[in-house]
Formats: structure tokens, C-alpha cells, sequence
């Protein structure tokens, strides 16, 4: 019977420090991808207008914050040729702090927030007023989550960019595209039992329509990485930072996942472009962080101890 009391006791000690002690698990992510100068040449050349018989640019930006099941959607759309543009969306949790998912943050939780931004200017082709030449677009996104209760935040954007064109002659050179790009991207976990993603991604599609078959066809396609790879229809230059790429840490080991880099890109069409042909060039860009936090292993396995305890005094009981 002394025996009975001893485990019940200690059971019942065991499941009140599991739950008494408040498990800490956090963990943050965060996504920017920063384009600049993107143009396109021909020959070492900037296009202008003037080669084109047809062109329309537009943009959108489709911004996603998640915070512990609440979410909120503030789209930013523009049809205008410079597609100048800037959207941000925030949420954070009360007393919590909410950083600019822009700036290169510390790693540590300071609280629970999911905030996403997206901004874009410029235009790739010269001869198009009064927007300065070289697009520059930044999509970002930054999550982290701190705290003994099951929580998970979401920051996502999308990026979209369509150029529909027709050139009135046909180009001396191929058509390269060129751009500079930096990112930030970055994953950590605490020493609790948190997980933290985030990618970056950036693509490139030209299309057109066959006048015979309507079937279409895929002209050139990319998407850059720090190597020749990831294109097809076209020949691409190394540039030493992978822009499509992903972090992720968790618990164990926790610490931190770092992709940071940044480069030069450039890639080249491997033939040259019919006119009078419509082409459509869809350009994506993405940013996407996820963070979650559970109870630390330590909570959990005192919990089933305790549990395991009680159960077995019961069992004592009915045995004697």
C-alpha cells in the first residue's frame, strides 16, 4: 500500500511539473528575394520600344499572412507599364513585435507575427516614359512564433509579371536577359521543439501560340540557380548564389539554416525570335516562410510518465 501512494504521488508530482512547466518552443523564418536592374538586350544592347509592334506589361501582387489560424488576403494589383507598386500586409499577436520583413532580422522569436511585402518599379525596355530603366522587384516574408501552445504562422506572396510582345523586326543578336539579385534566406529553431521553412523562387516562361496547330509552345524557359542549370532553350551564365532555392531547421539539432547570397544572372535565348509573333514572357517570384511550435520532448515525456505512473498504480489497485 506504501508502495501504491509512492507512485501515485509521484505520478501525480510528475503530470503537475509536465504541465506546471511551461514548455518554450520557437522558431522564425525568413524569405526576400531582392531583383534589380532587369533588362532585356540584344547584342549587348538594351531593347527599346521602338523594336516592338506590340507590348503590354502587367503585375500583381497577391500577398497571404497567417497567424494561428487567422489570416487575412490584401491583394495589390496594377496594369500600368512601370508597375510601380507596393503592398504589405501584417499580423501580429498582442504585445508581440512585428519586423520589417525587409530588413535582415536576428534569429530568436521575439513574439508571434506574419508579415509579407512585395514591391516592384522600373521597366526592362528603354524608350518607355517616364519609368527609369532596370525593373527592380522585392517580395518578402517573415513568420516566427514563441510560446508554450501549439502555433503556426504563414507569409507568402506571389510575384506576377506578364510582357506581351511582338517584335517589328527581327533582332541582329538573340535577346539575353540580365539582372541582379540578393536574398535572404534564413531558418532557426530555439533549443525547443520548433521548425521553421523558407524558399525563395523565380522563374521564367516565354510562350507562343503555333498559327498552324494552336498548340503552345514553350520557347525558353528558366529558372536561375548559382550554376548553368535550370534553363532550357537558352544558355545561362553561373552567377554563385542559388535564388531558387530552401531553408529549413528544427528541433534537434535547432540553430540556423542560412542561404543568403547574391549575384549577377544572365541568360541568352538560343535562337532568335520571329516578328510579328506574339510572345508572352510570364515572370513568377515567390517568397514563403512557415514557422511551428510544439511543446518541448521534455513536457511531453513527462506527461506520459505521469500517465504511465497513474496507470500503473491503478493497476496495483486491482491486482490486490
Amino acid at each position: 500500500m506504501a508502495m501504491q501512494k509512492l507512485l501515485v504521488a509521484s505520478a501525480v508530482a510528475a503530470l503537475g511539473a509536465s504541465m506546471a512547466g511551461s514548455a518554450h518552443a520557437d522558431a522564425l523564418a525568413q524569405a526576400v528575394l531582392n531583383v534589380t536592374n532587369f533588362q532585356f538586350s540584344s547584342g549587348g544592347t538594351a531593347l527599346d520600344k521602338s523594336a516592338f509592334s506590340l507590348l503590354t506589361i502587367t503585375d500583381s501582387t497577391n500577398l497571404s499572412a497567417k497567424l494561428n489560424n487567422a489570416s487575412d488576403n490584401t491583394p495589390y494589383n496594377s496594369s500600368s507599364i512601370g508597375g510601380a507598386g507596393f503592398a504589405t500586409q501584417t499580423l501580429c499577436a498582442p504585445g508581440g513585435s512585428c519586423p520589417s520583413p525587409f530588413v535582415n532580422q536576428p534569429v530568436g522569436a521575439s513574439g508571434n507575427s506574419a508579415t509579407t511585402g512585395s514591391f516592384l518599379n522600373g521597366v526592362p525596355i528603354t524608350g518607355l516614359p517616364p519609368y527609369a530603366l532596370g525593373a527592380n522587384a522585392t517580395t518578402a516574408g517573415f513568420s516566427q512564433v514563441i510560446g508554450s501552445n501549439q502555433g503556426n504562422t504563414q507569409s507568402g506572396l506571389t510575384l506576377n509579371s506578364t510582357i506581351i510582345f511582338a517584335l517589328a523586326g527581327v533582332p541582329a543578336a538573340p535577346i539575353t536577359l540580365t539582372f541582379a539579385a540578393s536574398q535572404i534566406l534564413k531558418a532557426w529553431a530555439g533549443p525547443a521543439f520548433g521548425n521553421g521553412t523558407a524558399g525563395n523562387s523565380l522563374s521564367f516562361n516565354l510562350n507562343h501560340v503555333d498559327s498552324v496547330t494552336g498548340a503552345t509552345v514553350t520557347d525558353f524557359s528558366w529558372a536561375p540557380t548559382a550554376g548553368t542549370d535550370g534553363i532550357t532553350g537558352g544558355t545561362a551564365v553561373a552567377s554563385g548564389c542559388n535564388i531558387n532555392a530552401n531553408a529549413a531547421r528544427g528541433y534537434p539539432p535547432g540553430g540556423t539554416d542560412n542561404k543568403s547570397c547574391s549575384g549577377n544572372f544572365s541568360a541568352t535565348m538560343s535562337g532568335l525570335l520571329t516578328a510579328g509573333v506574339v510572345y508572352t514572357l510570364g515572370i513568377t517570384q515567390q517568397s514563403i516562410t512557415n514557422v511551428t511550435s510544439i511543446p518541448e520532448p521534455s513536457s511531453v515525456m513527462l506527461a506520459g510518465l505521469a500517465l504511465a505512473g497513474l496507470g500503473f498504480a491503478g493497476l496495483r489497485r486491482r491486482k490486490s
